[in-house]
């Protein structure tokens, strides 16, 4: 049995990531003449960051097998515990496994204590898959109480880096690479916590001289960090770390918008911040650039799973910070959307339809206004793709498309069809386009047709 609890052990974790597959939010602020208003809007898309998915491509090494016993007759609650293992129901086998556990004669209740360590991991591994740490975390801590096995520190370092806890999950970390040091994408992983915790040339150290296009890519952008100076500061559910050279009170300004911010989203959307900090990086732009490649020399923000800013040398003029303002609103709705969705990619035109809808501020908010060329409502396709990969001229079109799509459910729906929508979001829930819409018993196919219709029609949305 414990062999085909490792068969079945590994291929969960390696046919299903444990960690989603996180996003970059490429952002450019483009001028919108709305009205006679000036409307800056961030023109942003998805990219794939392979250093923070790791997918367990070489699966864990199990333990060494157990000799079957040779004992007849077979127990019939072991017969029982061996069916659920065949079907990879590890749940309903571990918790036979625990009910039935004074009435396993010998030798058979000694062979069983030692399957309970591999079945609390198959058990957990099943919710990690479903990105639920908070039911997989008992499973594992009780599992590695009895025996720390290579599945279990694996699955507890992953939760802890999910959690940003270094404190209790370092230990995992090392035990898990000890026993699998050419895990290069787990000592990736391990890197980006101990860069969240300040420990840069710990960070550093972990990805320096591996041979990965993705480790060799994230030393050398560590390397370039650690010759900065920063300044950080962590106050409510926030950590802001900003380079010196920025204006000192642009740290109290930002502050101040996130604050503001995250408690309209809350109010409005239901979105509340995640247990731990949400990070937040302000560099000058020239420095932005060297240590974020992928984001375009137009990019005023990116969310990686950290919001980062670049800022133009002082002085910081109004209108910088009415930009910043909405910068900051922008990148903070992706940041609490891809926390409660266990950061997964989600359709783009839906997630960047939401951040402008929900970061609208003030005059730019009053409603939609066609631009002289508009041009053709966008493919399904296009807008549920990676906007990056798109001309400038149809990434811009399907960046308002978004938008418009947004303000035409609002229309349709109200603002409680929205909110419904945002609170049906969670880790283990389906995100397909009708899915998502499903709280509103509006289908994609529906919402598309009538978003084209309206944009053909050149329809100008109000301020709903």
């Amino acid at each position: 049995m414990q062999k085909i609890i490792q068969i079945l052990t590994r291929k969960i974790m390696a046919v299903q990531p444990y960690l989603r597959e996180p996003k970059i939010y490429v952002s450019v602020v483009v001028i919108l003449l709305l009205g006679g208003g000036v409307w800056k809007a961030e023109l942003s898309s998805p990219v794939e960051l392979k250093a923070l998915a790791p997918h367990s491509e070489t699966p864990t090494p199990a333990p060494a097998p157990a000799h079957e016993l040779e004992v007849s007759p077979v127990p019939s609650n072991i017969y029982e515990v061996k069916k659920w293992v065949a079907v990879g129901n590890y749940g309903a086998a571990l918790d036979l496994a625990i009910s039935e556990g004074s009435t396993f004669p010998p030798p058979w209740d000694e062979w069983i204590k030692n399957q309970l360590p591999h079945l609390y991991a198959g058990a957990a591994w099943i919710k990690i898959k479903l990105g639920n740490c908070q039911e997989a975390m008992p499973l594992l801590l009780e599992g590695v109480a009895l025996k720390e096995t290579v599945e279990l520190s694996k699955g507890l370092a992953v939760c802890y880096f999910k959690e940003k806890n270094l404190i209790d999950g370092e230990a995992y970390f090392l035990s898990y690479l000890a026993r699998n040091p050419d895990d290069v994408e787990f000592k990736r992983l391990f890197s980006e916590l101990l860069q969240s915790h300040g420990r840069y040339k710990d960070a550093l150290a972990m990805v320096e001289g591996v041979s990965d296009p993705g480790a060799e890519q994230r030393a050398q952008e560590l390397s370039r960090r650690l010759d900065l100076e920063m300044v950080h500061e962590h106050e409510g559910a926030f950590k802001i770390s900003y380079e010196a050279g920025i204006e000192t009170d642009l740290d109290l300004f930002a502050r101040e918008v996130l604050d503001d911010a995250l408690n309209e989203y809350s109010q409005n959307y239901g979105l509340t911040p995640p247990d731990h900090p949400i990070e937040v990086e302000l560099y000058l732009s020239n420095d932005f650039s060297s240590l974020n490649p992928k984001a375009p020399q137009w990019a005023e923000g990116i969310y990686d799973s950290r919001m980062k800013i670049p800022l133009p040398k002082p002085p910081f003029t109004a209108e910088h910070r009415e930009l910043f303002r909405v910068v900051l609103r922008h990148e903070l709705l992706h940041a609490l959307v891809a926390e409660r969705t266990d950061h997964r990619r989600l359709p783009s035109w839906f997630e960047e339809g939401v951040a402008q809808y929900a970061s609208c501020i003030g005059q730019r908010c009053q409603g939609f206004q066609f631009e002289p060329t508009p041009g053709q409502f966008l493919s399904e396709d296009i807008l549920s793709k990676e906007f990056i990969s798109l001309s400038s001229l149809d990434a811009r079109r399907a960046y308002r498309q978004s938008y418009y799509l947004i303000k035409m459910l609002v229309k349709t729906k109200g603002i409680e069809g929205l909110r419904q929508v945002l609170a049906k979001l969670a880790k283990d829930t389906s995100i397909t386009p009708d899915a998502i819409l499903a709280p509103t018993a509006l289908t994609w196919a529906e919402l598309y047709a009538q978003s084209k219709e309206a944009w053909a029609a050149r329809q100008v949305l109000g301020s709903e």
